[in-house]
C-alpha cells in the first residue's frame, strides 16, 4: 500500500506554470518517498491556458485579447509553440534576426500586425532546416 510521504516542505513556485510544476514536483516527491511516482499527462497549451495568472482577465474581457501566453507559428520544420505575444516575438526576431516591418510608420495597427505576422511566418518557413529554426528561436543572430 502506497503511503503519502510525511513532510513539512511546501512548494510554491512563483511562475505562471505553478500548477504543472507542483504536479511534477509532487510526483517526484512520491517517487523519492515511496519508490513509485505518478504519471502526469499534461499538454503545454493546457498548462499555459489554465495556470497563467492573467488568463482570468482575458476570459473576463478585462484585458485586450492579444495572445500573451503563446502562439503556434508555422516553420519549415512544422508548427512550433512560441511563448509570448506577437509584440515580444517581433521584438526578439527583429533584434536577433534583423526582421524589418515593411509597413509605413503611419499605418494603422491592424495593418502592422498583419504585416509582422507575415514577415515572421515567411522568415521561419524560409529557413533551411530544423537546426536553423532552433538556432533562430534560441536567438542566434545571422541565421538564414
Amino acid at each position: 500500500m502506497m503511503k503519502w510521504p510525511s513532510t513539512s516542505t511546501s512548494v510554491r513556485p512563483m511562475s505562471s506554470l505553478g500548477n504543472p510544476v507542483k504536479a511534477v514536483l509532487g510526483a517526484l516527491r512520491m517517487r523519492d518517498a515511496g519508490g513509485v511516482g505518478q504519471h502526469i499527462d499534461m499538454a503545454m497549451i493546457d498548462a499555459m491556458t489554465f495556470s497563467a495568472d492573467i488568463i482570468v482577465n482575458v476570459l473576463d474581457g478585462a484585458r485586450r485579447s492579444e495572445s500573451i501566453n503563446g502562439e503556434v507559428w508555422l516553420t519549415v520544420d512544422g508548427p512550433k509553440m512560441l511563448t509570448g505575444g506577437l509584440r515580444w516575438i517581433w521584438h526578439q526576431l527583429s533584434t536577433t534576426a534583423g526582421l524589418v516591418d515593411p509597413t509605413p510608420k503611419d499605418a494603422d495597427i491592424s495593418e502592422k500586425i498583419a504585416s509582422r505576422r507575415k514577415v515572421i511566418t515567411d522568415y521561419l518557413c524560409a529557413l533551411p532546416d530544423r537546426a536553423a529554426v532552433i538556432a533562430t528561436l534560441n536567438g542566434e543572430s545571422g541565421v538564414r
